[in-house]
């Protein structure tokens, strides 16, 4: 069995050659066969499947899936070795770097030497065993993915360019590198899930206004119960207001976690594409908008997610009103116009005769009067309707998906 760094070498075996190279691409096929499948319209199809056949057709796919992942598996055999340790020093014009542990690889990555790499944009050792990386020779990456591996801290200081930090499922215990980037206003995505960072609050987040992706609790999707019965997760608390300026955010995560308060400065953008879910029958918690599940024994993140969803029925409420807006607003133009007639009665008493201004006042009051009630009436009738759809509340942060009927 050969190691990657053996291949690499004998693949590239001269100066020149190495510098020629502009992509080291090791992939995980399963991970390739996933995202390809996973954007095309049959997976769809089988998640709004009415007709409770979900379940098969759900094993009739992964069975489909798995028969291609094992016919791709045996196109490159370069796939059968060892990832282990490798050093890239020598390949100076690399824009690409990915290189993902997959399982028909017998070891995992566990160190990268990078050197100086001022053209590389993207690097990507996703499930992979580095316990450390040095970037610091590569100031123009914009892409880092560096998520389940060994981490325990990370050095950004020198990348200027960074738009997209994933370094989920590591074992890093700290936000204090996030301090050091030298412009957070161009990070638009960071996923820092599933590590042990120690108590701390939001502040951290400040500065990176253009956010549109931001996951700092457990993952629901991974096995996060393992997490917390080791008592490893990130312990995020206090107030949700250093993300007031966050308005471009669209996914948030702080499932899990101890924030507590201050559902009032989640940014409103955010809010209506989860309110816009739940008026197409989606779950907004599997859309990944705002998952504040507790996912854990006494979490505190419990009374986000209830001020939630109380905070989702108000604002369905009121969206269902408008026809009753339209009544308040025109009967208080009736009352106005009302007030406005008896005063201008009132002045011009003394210069008209009395019994004609009494008689004409008294018809426009009383025709005045027929509307108001008229509009009372359709007021009221439109309400009791009204609040009667919406006495059942939203579920948009249960994890268990909404019914045909309860979406009705």
């Amino acid at each position: 069995m050969t190691t990657l760094q053996e291949y690499l070498d004998s693949k590239y075996p001269t100066k020149e050659n190495k510098e020629k190279v502009k992509e080291i691409i090791i992939t995980d096929k399963i991970k390739q066969i996933m995202e390809y499948s996973l954007n095309r319209e049959n997976i769809k199809e089988i998640l709004e499947d009415k007709s409770g056949g979900v379940n098969k057709r759900l094993e009739e796919f992964f069975e489909g899936l798995l028969k291609k992942t094992k016919e791709k598996s045996r196109e490159k055999s370069e796939e059968e070795m060892d990832l282990g340790e490798l050093d890239l020093t020598e390949y100076p014009n690399l824009e690409k770097v990915r290189i993902i542990k997959s399982c028909f690889l017998k070891n995992p990555l566990t160190k990268l030497e990078l050197g100086t790499k001022l053209k590389l944009m993207v690097l990507d050792c996703y499930r992979n065993k580095l316990t450390s990386l040095d970037i610091s020779g590569c100031p123009n990456l914009t892409v880092l993915d560096i998520s389940t591996n060994r981490l325990t801290n990370l050095d950004i200081s020198k990348c200027t360019d960074l738009k997209e930090i994933n370094c989920a499922k590591n074992n890093l215990n700290s936000v204090d590198f996030l301090t050091k980037l030298p412009n957070p206003e161009k990070l638009e995505e960071l996923l820092i899930y599933d590590n042990n960072i120690q108590p701390t609050t939001l502040d951290f987040l400040r500065p990176f206004v253009n956010l549109k992706d931001c996951k700092l609790g457990l993952n629901r999707h991974g096995l996060y119960w393992e997490n917390v019965a080791n008592d490893r997760y990130n312990r995020f608390y206090g107030s949700l207001e250093p993300i007031k300026n966050l308005t471009k955010l669209e996914e948030f995560c702080i499932a899990g976690t101890d924030v507590e308060e201050g559902l009032e400065y989640i940014p409103t953008g955010i809010t209506e594409l989860s309110a816009q879910a739940v008026k197409e029958g989606k779950n907004a918690m599997m859309k990944n908008l705002i998952d504040c599940q507790p996912l854990r024994p006494n979490s505190k993140v419990q009374k986000i997610q209830d001020e939630l969803q109380l905070d989702k029925v108000k604002t369905t409420e009121k969206e269902k009103f408008p026809k009753i807006a339209r009544l308040e607003t025109k009967i208080q133009e009736l009352e106005l116009a009302k007030s406005a007639i008896e005063k201008q009665t009132q002045t011009d008493f003394s210069t008209q005769d009395k019994g004609t201004q009494t008689d004409l006042t008294a018809e426009q009051i009383k025709k005045l009067e027929w509307k108001n009630k008229q509009l009372r009436k359709n007021y009221e009738k439109e309400t009791q309707s009204e609040v009667k759809e919406a006495t059942i509340p939203s579920k948009i942060d249960s994890p268990t998906p909404q019914t045909e009927e309860e979406i009705k």
